[in-house]
């Protein structure tokens, strides 16, 4: 009985530090969001074609392993010429089973050695962000 007590305290404690780090993370992301937005705009047709083509491939990979039902891309990837080779593809998912998350980020990634993919999960996402993928985000 009191080794239960200790394993429940232990997970509870597990389960908080994890909401505590993505509450951080989610922070973290909505600042460089912003930052982001408001940097000149450099081009690269190039490299921002291979995006589209690592985006593509981690959609389907995301649905085909992972059973997600939507994925979007958004972020500077969709706005003409704010991607560059600095920035990461930005993936919106609906439908992951949160059993998967961590095994689906890292499955997606580095499919590429040069863009990092990030993935933002419907469900663990802040309304704010989720309110820029569905208002700027397109469908893969």
């Amino acid at each position: 009985m009191l080794s239960d007590t200790f394993k429940e305290t232990d997970m509870a404690k597990g389960e908080r530090e994890a909401v505590s780090f993505r509450e951080d993370k989610q922070e973290v992301y909505i600042r460089w969001l912003r930052e982001t937005a408001s940097r000149p705009a450099v081009k690269d047709e190039r490299f921002s074609a291979r995006a589209w083509e690592v985006a593509q491939t981690a959609a389907r990979l995301l649905k085909e392993r992972y059973g997600v039902r939507r994925v979007r891309v958004f972020g500077s990837l969709v706005h003409s010429g704010r991607f560059h080779e600095g920035s990461d593809i930005d993936l919106a998912v609906e439908g992951l089973p949160p059993a998967n998350y961590w095994e689906a980020v890292t499955s997606v990634l580095f499919l590429d050695d040069q863009v990092p993919v990030e993935l933002v999960d419907q469900t663990e996402c802040r309304p704010e962000i989720w309110e820029v993928v569905e208002r700027e985000g397109v469908d893969l």
